[in-house]
């Protein structure tokens, strides 16, 4: 999977779970077939505001959703 369809596949995801991703900046990391995307409030995040999703590269398909705390 590139990085575009990695972002649409959690942001689709994170807005099923009643997120509202435009209230979030996004950012990617890949741990061998394993993809995170972090959601962080923005402007500026306050505690527990952040998620992230995790994504099975291989499968192509959500793995969690980890929300903060």
């Amino acid at each position: 999977m590139n990085r575009e369809e990695v972002v649409t596949l959690a942001c689709n995801y994170a807005e099923r779970e009643g997120y509202v991703v435009g209230r979030y900046d996004i950012s990617l990391a890949r741990e061998g077939s394993e993809w995170h995307v972090n959601f962080h409030g923005k402007p500026k995040a306050r505690p527990g505001d952040f998620f992230t999703v995790l994504i099975d590269d291989v499968a192509q398909k959500v793995k969690a959703l980890i929300a903060g705390k």
